[in-house]
């Protein structure tokens, strides 16, 4: 998924959307922005399925707690370290309660939990990120990024167009306008 379609970035810049000869050259400066947003809040904003897995390293408080190294929007299944045991959604909160998604850790309930193998691993299966779609302000942020990476080219010099690393570079210093808009979505943990 993408947070700015390649359709939208040609409208936002100007280009003709029958004129595909920068399409390539575009998408690469869009997957690039991206990344940059993504890597400067910590955290990917359009939730993906996905299975991830824990070791008793990601375990707390009386082993009650498994904290989660990613956003997670919603949970489609949660095994014991036992690689047996499926967890009832009854037997478990995700946390924080009042505030996700995205959720941070889970918490079993005290009539519950982990239980471990040698090498076993909690598997937990879901939907993974911050939310369904990208929130408006990351998009704008997304839109300013691009044009300001897009328009850094020379657009007739063929061996920098292909280098679209070297724009991302200059643009991790981001400029405060996009501090502002991503700063509520930063990732704290």
């Amino acid at each position: 998924m993408a947070y700015l379609s390649l359709a939208d970035a040609k409208t936002l810049l100007g280009l003709a959307s029958a004129d595909t000869s920068d399409d390539v050259f575009l998408q690469l400066v869009l997957n690039g922005a991206q990344g940059a947003v993504d890597r400067y809040c910590g955290r990917t904003f359009e939730a993906q399925a996905a299975t991830r897995y824990y070791g008793i390293g990601y375990t707390g408080r009386d082993e009650q707690v498994l904290y989660l190294d990613q956003d997670l929007y919603s949970i489609t299944s949660l095994t014991n370290g036992d690689g047996v045991q499926v967890f009832d959604p009854s037997q478990y909160w995700l946390k924080p309660r009042n505030g996700g998604p995205p959720y941070g850790w889970i918490e079993l309930k005290s009539s519950v939990v982990w239980q471990w193998v040698q090498d076993g691993e909690i598997v937990v299966a879901g939907m993974w990120g911050y939310s369904l779609t990208a929130p408006v302000d990351v998009v704008e942020a997304m839109k300013e990024l691009v044009g300001r990476i897009y328009h850094s080219y020379d657009r007739q010099d063929q061996k920098i167009r292909g280098n679209t690393a070297a724009a991302i570079q200059e643009s991790q210093g981001f400029p405060l306008q996009l501090q502002t808009l991503l700063a509520p979505f930063k990732r704290s943990i």
